[in-house]
């Protein structure tokens, strides 16, 4: 099927409070055509807390990207009892303790491996409350634009240095984590 060249475009994602005149961004699109989806900040937490109240009805587990927001997430986290639950690439180095005291699991991804900020906070956390993650397909050019999942050894690796653990002990914590997550 051929596509209409006059069929108009869609941002799916993007951040307009972020720019400092989105009527002016939205003008533009609109200009050449391209539609806009931009949701604000209360709208995201209202869906959230929604979603929260889903899994934790019907029992399965959630994944929460909070980067950039991990106090508004465990604030509104603190009001449910879910388990379990998966703060994907948690970078809240003043909530940690928050987290663990929860029993929440946290991911680590490439980044890891040079961050010394998310090493901090891998340090602070649990083996067993530990996952690894690539964030595919992000490419990181720190690792000279290294990206996906074959990264995942490298993070087990590097985690084992954090915690004085061997690559072979932190790869069985790990899928011993994933089992407890997901089942």
């Amino acid at each position: 099927m051929a596509a209409n060249p006059l069929a108009p475009m869609l941002d799916a994602h993007v951040h307009l409070p972020g720019y400092s005149d989105p009527a002016e961004v939205v003008a533009r699109a609109r200009m050449k055509g391209i539609r806009l989806v931009s949701v604000t900040v209360s709208d995201q937490i209202e869906v959230f807390k929604a979603q929260v109240e889903v899994a934790e009805r019907l029992k399965k587990p959630m994944q929460v990207h909070s980067r950039g927001a991990e106090e508004r997430c465990l604030e509104v986290l603190e009001g449910y009892s879910l388990r379990p639950l998966l703060m994907h690439w948690f970078e809240g180095e003043d909530c940690v303790s928050r987290v663990i005291a929860r029993e929440r699991f946290v991911s680590f991804g490439p980044a890891i491996l040079y961050s010394k900020k998310l090493q901090k906070i891998a340090d602070r956390c649990p083996p067993e409350f530990v996952l690894a993650e690539s964030d595919g397909p992000v490419a990181f050019a720190a690792l000279g634009g290294a990206e996906g999942p074959g990264l995942i050894p490298s993070v087990a690796f590097k985690l084992g240095e954090v915690w004085g653990k061997s690559f072979d002990e932190v790869v069985l914590q790990l899928s011993l984590n994933e089992r407890r997550l997901f089942g």
